[in-house]
């Protein structure tokens, strides 16, 4: 019955991809009293070109309907924001002739409730587009009718109006022909400000809007105008009404108002009227009229105030008033025609509602008689016939009983709503990773969106919810972000937006370890080159930030972020261990559900949430996990998978972290160590899972206690350690600063949290994972299929920073696997990653990808 909302933006989208704003302020709109019809939610100058498209984004929803079993009013609230993308097929060509641009959202299609009551939203939006006429009353042709509002300004034959609905500020031009009407206004001369009028008017060749008709409301300087259905009348005659409020104006209308419950006192005396602007009334075979003693249900009337509003205003509250007039207006009503029969110029019909109308409900009318009048129009038809499913729009009148509307406009439901066809999709993991910047050493922050844009137009947001990620970890790596099913065609460029950035560095002079934040957003566009196809097959689009080129420091530690990034993709292989092929490794999370032979997970970083398959392939590894068997929600696990044909994931392996529910996972990079045998060490953090563990920690210190008779092991997981010249271990004995580790805890996290602050955790075991490191080539050696050469290290790396070395011994191993070269040699610039051990004083990588930046 009412539903009102906040338009926020519609852009239009350019063929050469630029974009355009057309909404210059928010503007409140109720939809449900714009059947067959459309009103303006702005007028401004575009600049002349081609448009492919529109994106609507519109927020704080308030929606009224009519309870099927209860038969009583009921409000929902949803905040948003929500945006829709409309293409326009044709093209929009704006040219020298004024245009109007008509978006019409299909209710229909777009709302749901279940038999809870739990109403969902997906807005589903067409357009068109025409000249504009200047004459006539032709809304989609740029004119506007009923367009209530307060003067503000007053100017020769100009006057300029603000409106709470729709289009927020209107200068109209008035000419020999205008009309002027209603109590005491005769011409512009008796115009002033304040005053409340309701125009009609048409955008002119000129870009001018001729006022055609304006009539004063008689409101008053305090008055205000509320208007809505009818959904209870008290007395006969009426002494009160209730509305179902979707329009308003003056004091105390607020948009909250709208679809809340108006209570309107009637006085003895309150005059009656019905509004027949636009409306054909000559020729009827029933008089028309409205009065208290014809007042129904189900009609649409404007109820005019001069006291004004007391309370309402909030959504579910109620607003009440005393009214001054009651004016019956033209309503919209949707539904089948039968028993059509025409005479000359005339016709009348029988509108047959669909079963679950709110005006059913209300009133218990299941039908209609509609009348076609001369002087109404059709949109999107020539000719009536029955079965046509169509849009009325007129005036109500209650009849002896009967409902009777006299049409001004009758529209083809088909012509005004076209949902597109559901369009072919294909599972796109999208992945996010980083070339570094060798000084930082953690890097956090949330991807709040990354829009991808279509080569035909329109754009969609593959980050469902925010994710938070840590760029540092993923040197040589990706990670996922998201997987979305993606409609299947071109994509040209990508926009990523992030914020709430945490970033830790060894400060070169005071070699300590230090933090920053940076609120952002920040914002990075990503071409494509060559273009995305989304076909048939499963992919991965995979987005490396460059964290050198992005992020700089000067000598007084102040930081700076310009994002950089590159995009590439590659089609899922479904087996392997390669993530620019849709895989993923190591991925960390909770499990939230167990069902047959699948799980789902849960985890603080990257992708929210992942339902993983398995099969007699699939490995488990940890202490009494075995099987899906073993599995329980709750338990913290370590996920390697491959994204399939089908869309859905396959786990290869899935490892216990053997801590219960009150545990946590904290894992980061080792800065300073306590002991021999160590038994305290400080880590920036990386990484984290589990309790007391938060996304404001990355970056932070985190300190752990290890008890002595803590174990420790190494992560070989896609690592080859065979036929090494060295055994590898890590020990007690070999922890040292620069390893990267994970500490699982028993306990969880005490403290912290905040950036800046340090956590503290005790461990209940600690394990070398792998990391990545950067740097140039030298002292290549192969033999057969291994390889060792030395890395050695920028200037300014953290790593040398932070324990002096500035060479590290990589071993490439027959499963060492390479990314964006064939080969090496000396002097190439690589990125490695892998387990670092520290073997009698020396660092010695095993790597398990060497990648070219």
């Amino acid at each position: 019955m009412a539903f009102g909302m906040t338009v926020n933006s519609i852009k239009l989208t350019g063929s050469d991809g630029s974009t355009v704003e057309t909404v210059p302020v928010a503007s409140p709109m109720e939809m449900m009293q714009l059947m067959a019809n459309v009103q303006p939610v702005s007028s401004l100058a575009v600049t002349r070109g081609t448009y492919t498209q529109a994106t609507v984004s519109f927020s704080a929803v308030t929606m009224g309907y009519l309870d099927p079993v209860s038969h009583t009013y009921k409000q929902k609230t949803m905040a948003g924001p929500y945006a829709a993308t409309v293409p326009f097929n044709p093209v929009m060509t704006v040219g020298t002739t004024p245009l109007a641009l008509s978006l019409d959202m299909d209710m229909g299609s777009s709302v749901a409730i279940d038999g809870s009551g739990n109403v969902t939203l997906a807005p589903v939006m067409t357009a068109s587009m025409a000249p504009v006429s200047g004459t006539g009353t032709n809304p989609w042709l740029g004119t506007m009718q009923h367009r209530v509002g307060v003067v503000s300004s007053v100017s020769g034959p100009q006057f300029t109006m603000g409106a709470m609905m729709g289009m927020q500020q209107v200068t109209f031009t008035t000419n020999a022909s205008t009309q002027f009407t209603g109590s005491g206004l005769a011409a512009m001369g008796s115009m002033a400000t304040g005053m409340m009028v309701n125009v009609d008017a048409a955008l002119q060749a000129d870009g001018s809007i001729l006022a055609q008709r304006v009539e004063a409301m008689g409101a008053g300087a305090s008055g205000m105008m509320g208007g809505g259905l009818v959904t209870a009348i008290t007395g006969n005659p009426p002494t009160q009404i209730s509305l179902a409020a979707n329009s308003g104006q003056g004091g105390g209308m607020m948009p909250s108002g709208i679809a809340g419950t108006l209570t309107v006192t009637l006085p003895a005396a309150t005059p009656y009227s019905y509004d027949a602007d636009g409306v054909d009334l000559a020729n009827l075979p029933f008089t028309p009229a409205f009065g208290a003693a014809s007042l129904a249900k189900g009609q649409r009337v404007e109820v005019v105030s001069t006291a004004g509003m007391m309370g309402g205003g909030m959504m579910g509250g109620s607003g009440s008033l005393t009214a001054s007039q009651v004016r019956l207006e033209q309503q919209g009503l949707h539904g089948l025609v039968s028993a059509y029969a025409a005479s000359g110029s005339q016709g009348a019909f029988t509108l047959t509602l669909s079963s679950d109308s709110a005006f059913t409900t209300l009133t218990g009318a299941n039908t209609v008689q509609v009348y076609q009048q001369a002087g109404t129009q059709l949109r999107g038809l020539t000719t009536l016939a029955n079965g046509d499913n169509v849009q009325v729009r007129g005036l109500l009148f209650d009849d002896a009983g009967t409902y009777k509307l006299v049409s001004t406009w009758i529209a083809s439901t088909a012509d005004l709503v076209t949902p597109p066809a559901a369009a072919s999709t294909t599972t796109v993991q999208v992945n996010m990773g980083d070339a570094p910047a060798d000084w930082i050493m953690a890097f956090g922050m949330n991807v709040n969106a990354i829009t991808l844009t279509q080569a035909g137009g329109g754009t969609v947001n593959v980050v469902p919810s925010t994710s938070p990620m840590e760029m540092m970890q993923l040197m040589a790596n990706v990670q996922p972000v998201s997987s979305v099913a993606l409609t299947q065609g071109t994509y040209t460029q990508a926009m990523v937006t992030f914020s709430g950035v945490s970033m830790g560095y060894m400060d070169p002079v005071a070699l300590a370890y230090k933090q920053k934040t940076l609120a952002g957003p920040f914002t990075a566009t990503v071409p494509f080159s060559p273009a995305m196809t989304v076909g048939t097959s499963p992919m991965a689009l995979s987005f490396d930030m460059d964290m050198g080129a992005s992020v700089a420091i000067d000598g007084s530690g102040n930081v700076t972020l310009t994002p950089v990034m590159t995009a590439t993709t590659g089609t899922a292989s479904g087996t392997g261990t390669n993530p620019w092929l849709g895989t993923m490794q190591r991925r960390t999370g909770v499990i939230s559900a167990v069902s047959g032979s699948q799980f789902s997970m849960g985890s603080m970083m990257g992708m929210q949430q992942a339902t993983f398959k398995t099969d007699a392939n699939t490995t488990f590894a940890g202490t009494g996990f075995t099987g899906m068997g073993s599995m329980a929600a709750a338990m913290m696990v370590n996920v390697d998978a491959a994204l399939q044909a089908d869309g859905t994931y396959l786990a290869q392996r899935v490892e216990s972290m053997g801590i219960g529910s009150g545990g946590m996972m904290g894992g980061g990079v080792v800065t300073t160590i306590t002991g021999n045998p160590p038994t305290q060490v400080t880590v920036a953090m990386g990484s984290g899972q589990g309790g007391g563990m938060m996304t404001s920690s990355i970056a932070a210190a985190l300190s752990v206690t290890i008890p002595a008779a803590t174990p420790y092991s190494f992560d070989a997981d896609g690592v080859d350690l065979t036929n090494l010249p060295f055994v590898p271990t890590f020990s007690a004995a070999t922890l040292t600063k620069g390893q990267r580790i994970e500490v699982p805890s028993a306990s969880g996290m005490m403290g912290g949290g905040m950036m800046g602050g340090s956590s503290s955790l005790g461990a209940s075991q600690v394990r070398l994972v792998q990391q990545g490191m950067h740097g140039l080539v030298s002292n290549y050696t192969a033999s057969g299929s291994q390889a060792v050469f030395t890395l050695t290290l920028p200037t300014g790396s953290a790593f040398t920073t932070l324990t002096g070395a500035t060479t590290v011994q990589v071993y490439r191993q027959a499963g060492t696997q390479l990314h964006g070269a064939a080969s090496f040699a000396n002097g190439d610039d690589v990125q490695v990653r892998g387990l670092l051990f520290h073997d009698a004083g020396v660092y010695r990588l095993v790597a398990s990808w060497i990648t070219a930046p």
